[in-house]
């Protein structure tokens, strides 16, 4: 994730957004990392528009969000391959992808499907192995990389897809302005052998 005042082209996932509240984007065409395999988005630019602060849904903690919007992640390899993910983007000074000056921006990657078949996406922890399965889908982090599981073992296939889901998160004082604002954030997510 990035802030940023401009337009960009990013490398496969943006979240723009203008603020009289929030809007993101997401943004790029398909990427080839080794020739072979090839990574989409459905959705590559998500835009919430122009929002005042009472059209945002509150969240615990003083917090609010313009609500979660979604999009497709599709993987395409032309033999079978155990396919990881290396999330990217800029942190803010929690540790969360950014998200404008001060909020920040859940991405998660659910229902994942591998050749027809329901798997996970954990991370892969330094040694190669899978972490644990957790009850839910966690953000994604930063530097994470992500692997194809299924019964605690990785797995190979040709063809992943996945909905990645987006909420964007704000301070209750970063949404009183007294003028529109633009927040926006990046994802990047890279095919890695």
């Amino acid at each position: 994730m990035k802030i940023f005042n401009g337009t960009w082209v990013l490398p496969l996932l943006t979240i723009a957004s203008g603020l009289s509240a929030a809007e993101p984007g997401l943004g790029t065409p398909p990427q080839v990392p080794d020739g072979r395999c090839t990574i989409s988005v459905s959705s590559p630019f998500v835009d919430y528009g122009v929002m005042s602060r009472w059209q945002l849904q509150d969240r615990p903690n003083g917090q609010v969000t313009p609500g979660i919007r979604s999009t497709m992640v599709n993987v395409v390899c032309p033999d079978p391959r155990a396919i990881k993910l290396l999330v990217q983007g800029e942190v803010n000074e929690t540790g969360h992808l950014r998200y404008g000056e001060h909020g920040y921006t859940e991405f998660r990657l659910l229902n994942a499907m591998l050749d027809g078949n329901a798997v996970e996406l954990r991370p892969q922890s330094p040694d190669g192995s899978p972490a644990e399965a957790t009850a839910e889908a966690l953000p994604l982090a930063v530097n994470q990389q992500l692997v194809t599981v299924s019964a605690g073992q990785v797995v190979k296939g040709k063809m992943l897809s996945a909905r990645l889901e987006i909420q964007p998160v704000l301070g209750e004082d970063d949404v009183r302005v007294s003028s529109t604002q633009r927040s926006g954030s990046q994802l990047t997510l890279t095919l890695i052998d």
